[in-house]
């Protein structure tokens, strides 16, 4: 099932949004576990919002998901393949004010998390090492919310 159409289940949104007062906390307290975490290792969520919004655009590339998971979540990459983005486009996608996103994105380049690629940028394999916990909050995110939707179905 294709991620498009994944998230614009309207019958799973309707399964939630019926269930909602049972599952709001377990929904609430998983997202708030990825933010915190998030929030901890990249210092803001501003910054973390700009590297989830490129890491998007790694993530959708026929590149991307050709590679081997264990060399990816070891950091055993030298780059990340990735889809074309820059700051404007990262502004867009999140709604961040663009002088706040250059700004950030300079930072986030001085960090090691994005590099730049002609015009473009890209998420690095230190990126990839330093979001681990904020990736496993989020894999436990993902599974509690297939396990919540199930449970209901």
């Amino acid at each position: 099932m294709t991620y498009m159409r994944i998230r614009n289940n309207p019958d799973v949104q309707d399964l939630i949004s019926a269930n909602y007062p049972r599952v709001a906390a377990i929904l609430a307290s998983s997202l708030l576990d990825v933010l915190l975490v998030a929030r901890e290792d990249i210092g803001d969520l501003d910054s973390y919002t700009i590297l989830l919004a490129a890491a998007s655009r790694a993530c959708q590339s026929p590149e991307f998901m050709a590679l081997d998971s264990k060399a990816y979540l070891d950091g055993d990459l030298t780059e990340i393949p990735t889809l074309p983005v820059n700051a404007r486009s990262l502004a867009d996608m999140t709604g961040i004010p663009k002088e706040t996103v250059r700004r950030k994105v300079n930072e986030l380049i001085a960090g090691g998390y994005l590099r730049r690629v002609g015009n473009n940028l890209a998420i690095t394999p230190h990126l990839v090492t330093r979001i681990a916990r904020a990736r496993t909050k989020l894999i436990r995110l993902a599974a509690t919310a297939h396990t919540v939707v199930a449970d209901h179905l």
